[in-house]
């Protein structure tokens, strides 16, 4: 317990049915652990990148 990942917002901007050049996250992270925020700051840009390329 103690740690919290939440996605807030996710946007293609302005373009609709269409793989838009640019997206945007929005996210909070709350956790007593110092570890698990630097896991997830590590993480969240590797998960992104790999996403994309897929």
């Amino acid at each position: 317990m103690g740690r919290f990942f939440t996605v807030g917002a996710m946007s293609g901007l302005t373009v609709t049915n269409v793989i838009p050049d640019k997206a945007l996250l929005q996210r909070n992270m709350r956790s007593y652990d110092q570890a698990i925020r630097d896991y997830f700051c590590k993480r969240i840009p590797e998960i992104i990148d790999h996403t994309v390329k897929a």
